[in-house]
């Protein structure tokens, strides 16, 4: 389980650490009681994934409910989706998490996609057999479908991804 650290706005008094939405407001109650009300929220220990999903979406104390509610059955794919979503499209964690199911996301490079692409489209790995790479400019296709934002190429923890079904997004 995750680590995370309340950091109240206040000279005060001291923070303290967390590891779901309960045990948040569980130990914020005696600091509402001395008029504390606002705390910053860090990522301290969990998946490195995890950590720049948290930082990408900024989590903060109004959206802790959501990532807690998102992060119950995320899986490392549908955070690379989101991370990209929320870092890459400028979208809110709640709106990101609307549209996990919009996007088509594989492991491996853009060119890696154009050559699963084609293979889909008609076989022309079977057609081609081990020549296809002298037919096919998969660099070139994937740049244009970049280029055109249908596709994008990113890396999130320690992975690299392409990312399709960008016009729907």
């Amino acid at each position: 389980m995750s680590k995370y650290y309340a950091n109240p706005y206040s000279t005060n008094h001291s923070g303290f650490y967390f590891e779901d939405y309960d045990d948040f407001w569980d130990k914020i109650e005696p600091y509402e009681a001395e008029g504390v009300e606002e705390f910053e929220i860090e990522f301290i220990d969990g998946p490195a994934w995890e950590g720049a999903l948290f930082t990408a979406a900024g989590i903060n104390q109004s959206n802790l409910k959501a990532w807690f509610d998102i992060q119950e059955d995320l899986e490392e794919h549908d955070a690379a989706v989101l991370y990209y979503l929320t870092s890459m499209l400028g979208y809110d964690l709640d709106v990101a998490a609307e549209k996990l199911e919009d996007a088509y996301l594989r492991d491996g490079s853009k060119e890696d996609y154009v050559y699963e692409m084609a293979n889909d489209a008609g076989g022309w790995t079977e057609l081609l057999g081990d020549n296809v790479d002298s037919y096919i400019d998969a660099a070139g296709v994937a740049r244009d479908m970049e280029i055109n934002g249908e596709i994008a190429e990113f890396d999130f923890g320690g992975s690299q991804y392409t990312i399709a079904g960008l016009h729907g997004l």
